[in-house]
């Protein structure tokens, strides 16, 4: 799924997901959850290294 249809789903801009993703900035709770529904996996499965 590409990141602009990521932030689209999760309700936030695609700019914010690149900056988590890249490690500039840390991610709020409430945004790491909109993710992983966005995502449609577990809240788990982003911090598993598997």
């Amino acid at each position: 799924m590409s990141v602009n249809k990521v932030a689209e789903k999760a309700g936030m801009s695609h700019v914010g997901i690149l900056q988590i993703e890249s490690g500039e900035r840390s991610p709020m709770l409430r945004n790491v959850i909109k993710i992983a529904a966005a995502l449609e996996v577990d809240l788990s499965d982003l911090f598993s290294d598997e």
